[in-house]
């Protein structure tokens, strides 16, 4: 490990600690323990998917180091027009499995429509941007 890796995982670690410390005393100090219990109730969910991104980043700079290393930087995909297809149908159903979700604990609501548009054009807007490198 490099001793830039090792400055930017310590840096991590103190902050993490000093959130955590800044936490505890507030939340102790100040008999919040209400708010301990709603902070963690809405922040589980997100945790998850931050773990699961950390995790996944760590992989990529392993691979980013031996790919640097040996100087191979490119990723070539072969996909056909089917994965094409498969990426419409995935683009398509998205939103409508939000609303199908959304509607099975009550009406949509127009938080609901957002969150599903939201998906919808970073999906739209990523398959434009891979299929547009592609040549014809």
């Amino acid at each position: 490990m490099r001793a830039k890796d090792l400055a930017v995982d310590f840096i991590n670690f103190i902050f993490l600690l000093f959130l955590i410390s800044a936490a505890i005393i507030f939340f102790i100090n100040k008999d919040n323990f209400d708010a301990v219990l709603t902070v963690i109730k809405y922040s589980a969910p997100i945790s998850f998917f931050i773990i699961l991104f950390l995790i996944k980043s760590k992989l990529d700079q392993r691979e980013l180091r031996d790919r640097r290393g040996r100087g191979n930087m490119d990723i070539l995909l072969n996909l056909t027009f089917y994965d094409k297809i498969a990426l419409d149908l995935i683009l398509f159903s998205s939103p409508i499995i939000i609303l199908l979700i959304s509607s099975l604990t009550g009406k949509p609501n127009l938080a609901d429509l957002l969150q599903a548009a939201a998906v919808f054009l970073i999906f739209y807007f990523w398959q434009k941007h891979l299929f547009g490198k592609a040549s014809h």
